[in-house]
């Protein structure tokens, strides 16, 4: 059984394909995929991605969602104060926990920022509350000085505020207390910052990529990727106490009782080993 967790490398070639030992690399991992008894994607809009990029049988795959760490609940909120005070932010603020790479797009996110710094605060924010902070969780010292260098030229370094890799109780805290969390994404397909803030009870505002909109659905906002203009307005949106924020957050809140958990992950991957192994030749 082989597990698939992400087809990034196949989804953006020109960022992870770009040397000769890396596309032999690729090519071998695509082969031991499509010669697999079963392979596991997490979402069933990877089932389409993965027969499109890898022509892996649709009789070999299953879908196997994910969950979120058992920290991330929303009885969470109450370490989120005393985060978000170490931190030194707000009472508003949103978060994002995901890779600092290239399946991600952080500039676009930026440009989002330094469109709503230069734009009035909408109907629904209070007073001191505009524009939107940012907290960039778990960036590597490399990582962060590029983000501030970008940053500065973009005109937001003060909208933006950095932590450190946290204990997932610390984490699951400060995704709890947030307005929401952003995932602006070239490329994704575990979801696992999405699936934790909807965990919280906390909406997302996301690119519309990979398994995000299935992941999101009603919880959140969703826009097309490398767009900032949109991801601007979307930002917005959930800023502001109007509508559609309280549907969101009730949607978000639905979804967290639902309590998924790695056990449910477990279970069901146990049933396709044993589903695979009984049909599987003895060696």
């Amino acid at each position: 059984v082989a597990a698939l967790l992400d087809l990034a490398p196949w989804a953006i070639p020109q960022d992870y394909q770009r040397g000769t030992a890396a596309r032999f690399g690729q090519r071998l991992r695509a082969r031991i995929l499509r010669d697999a008894a079963a392979v596991l994607v997490p979402a069933r809009a990877a089932v389409g991605e993965t027969r499109r990029l890898l022509r892996v049988r649709r009789d070999r795959i299953r879908v196997v969602p994910l969950a979120a760490r058992p920290a991330f609940r929303p009885e969470a909120l109450g370490a989120g104060l005393a985060e978000r005070t170490r931190l030194g932010l707000g009472a508003r603020y949103a978060v994002y926990t995901g890779r600092y790479d290239a399946r991600q797009d952080l500039p676009t996110l930026l440009e989002a920022l330094g469109r709503l710094a230069a734009s009035p605060a909408p109907i629904g924010v209070p007073a001191g509350a505009w524009p939107p902070r940012v907290c960039l969780v778990g960036a590597s010292p490399e990582d962060r000085a590029a983000l501030s260098r970008a940053a500065l030229r973009t005109g937001v370094a003060e909208l933006l505020a950095y932590a450190p890799v946290l204990p997932d109780a610390r984490l699951a805290g400060l995704v709890a207390g947030a307005r929401m969390v952003v995932q602006p994404a070239r490329a994704e397909i575990a979801g696992i910052a999405a699936l934790e803030a909807l965990a919280t009870g906390v909406p997302v505002v996301a690119s519309a990529v990979g398994t995000l909109p299935e992941i999101v659905g009603p919880a959140g906002i969703l826009v097309e990727p490398g767009d900032p203009t949109r991801l601007a307005a979307a930002i917005a949106a959930a800023w502001s106490d109007q509508d559609p924020y309280p549907g969101l957050v009730a949607a978000a809140r639905e979804r967290a009782q639902r309590h998924r958990t790695w056990a449910d992950v477990a279970r069901e991957t146990r049933a396709v080993w044993a589903q695979v192994a009984g049909r599987a030749p003895l060696l």
